[in-house]
């Protein structure tokens, strides 16, 4: 890449931006059922939002180009917990039996151009371009189901 000092002094000439969110959340509850029997339920979630953008002007030597790369993540865990605990005498006992679930969901897209006419809206307008030289998107998903049992003495 042949580029010119230049670049660095002109506005809009070279732009690579990022932004993203991201939200962990976890909920959880406890119920006691009977004596010695207690119930759990945990959810948490992964929600994250991520978009880069970039943009090369005129003054980097080909005509001007852009970039835009779109993701969103959408996760979350559910598990179930019961547990027991029971004493006899000087013995005391604690069985635990989970199961769980898993599952995440991955989105991606971007898209390319170049021969962007107006370089003031640097990677904003991409569908103005002479060209567009790519296109992609991508769908992940998956999921886990587990399940545990303990006994403790």
């Amino acid at each position: 890449l042949v580029t010119t000092p230049l670049t660095n002094f002109a506005p809009n000439q070279y732009v690579d931006e990022t932004r993203g969110f991201r939200l962990f959340s976890n909920l959880f509850g406890e119920f006691d059922i009977a004596k010695g029997l207690m119930y759990r339920l945990n959810f948490g979630t992964d929600i994250r939002y991520s978009r880069r953008g970039r943009f090369e002007g005129d003054f980097v030597g080909d005509a001007p180009s852009g970039r835009i790369d779109n993701g969103t993540d959408y996760s979350y865990t559910v598990e179930n917990i019961l547990s027991y605990d029971k004493s006899l005498g000087d013995h005391d006992f604690n069985l635990v039996g989970l199961f769980s679930a898993q599952t995440s969901r991955v989105e991606s897209s971007s898209l390319a151009s170049q021969g962007i006419p107006i370089t003031r809206s640097t990677f904003y307008a991409l569908g103005t371009a002479e060209t567009i030289t790519g296109i992609s998107s991508d769908l992940t998903e998956w999921g886990l189901l587990s399940y545990m049992a303990r006994i403790n003495y």
